[in-house]
């Protein structure tokens, strides 16, 4: 399937996120910091980017910026606690694919992601 990057400084999410995404067969990586993310999207190979908005001291917003100037073609998801509706007009703006709210339900990850990726009929 695909090599999708999550990126939260919670290493719980984190474990939970990739074991959801590992059962639907995709390979995952994960980065607890913004500038990790920054540096396995440089390197390539990634197909689809899911990213924690609060995170310090490399926010979501920067590294969405850097996979828009990196990577362009890869889609991008925002997660987030705070569904501030301007941050998530920001987010979209920046090119954000979607954004979920924290949190999430493993069928709204899943969702999100096959649409994402295009994957029809997997949800």
């Amino acid at each position: 399937m695909a090599m999708i990057l999550l990126v939260d400084d919670e290493p719980s999410i984190l474990t939970i996120f990739q074991l959801i995404l590992s059962m639907e067969g995709h390979e995952v990586r994960t980065a607890l910091k913004g500038d990790e993310a920054i540096t396995f999207v440089a390197r390539g190979g990634i197909d689809l980017v899911v990213c924690d908005v609060r995170m310090s001291p490399v926010d979501g917003f920067e590294v969405l910026r850097q996979v828009r100037q990196l990577q362009p073609g890869i889609p991008v998801i925002m997660v987030s606690a705070y569904g501030d509706p301007d941050a998530i007009s920001k987010l979209v703006a920046l090119g954000a694919l979607s954004f979920l709210q924290k949190p999430t339900s493993p069928a709204q990850l899943v969702e999100a992601v096959n649409n994402a990726l295009g994957i029809k009929g997997q949800a």
